[in-house]
């Protein structure tokens, strides 16, 4: 190989890096900016000019999930489609957060669910609906599912508790999109 050509190709692959970096920044700047905006519109009364429709810089938050003891702070919408999971967590499945039944949240690892990976079996977590009630959350379960072969959510019975199952791509490390899918689960206590 040339001089010429090992030149390029390290300019080729610096170039392509530079641009991984940079793409991957830009994903986290807009995931903080519209989790700002999201605790805007949260704090936001429904019906005033701040928080119409049409001036929404994000979709109104169905729900606040915390977890004090690492700082997370996130807004849940109401869709996980990929684009609004670019600006937060999304109910997928199932009833809202704080009901009694099985509450399935999207969100990505890269992101607003990179805290799952430290999350343990034991640990708690908080949601405020939108009236204002906190339920607070026991973590019972984190696993590592094929998602072309589990099934996540699904019909619950009509006296299960308030159940969380937040849902990210595994492993937390990869670039690629594939099929696992990391499950931690968390019953109302």
């Amino acid at each position: 190989m040339t001089a010429w050509a090992a030149a390029g190709a390290a300019a080729c692959l610096i170039s392509v890096g530079g641009f991984q970096l940079w793409q991957a920044a830009a994903v986290a700047d807009r995931a903080a900016a519209a989790q700002t905006s999201a605790a805007a519109v949260w704090q936001s009364a429904p019906g005033d000019g701040a928080a119409d429709a049409a001036t929404l810089p994000v979709e109104r938050p169905i729900a606040r999930l915390t977890d004090a003891g690492r700082g997370v702070d996130l807004y849940i919408l109401p869709d996980a489609d990929w684009d609004s999971l670019l600006d937060g967590p999304g109910l997928f499945a199932g009833v809202a957060p704080g009901l009694p039944g099985i509450s399935v949240i999207a969100g990505h690892r890269e992101t607003h669910f990179a805290f799952l990976r430290d999350l343990r079996v034991g640990e708690t977590l908080s949601v405020t609906d939108s009236d204002g009630r906190v339920t607070t959350y026991r973590v019972t379960d984190a696993r590592v599912v094929d998602g072309r072969t589990t099934r996540v959510g699904g019909p619950t019975p009509a006296d299960a508790p308030a159940t969380l199952l937040l849902v990210t791509c595994y492993p937390f490390d990869s670039e690629e999109i594939g099929p696992e899918r990391y499950v931690v689960t968390a019953v109302a206590s």
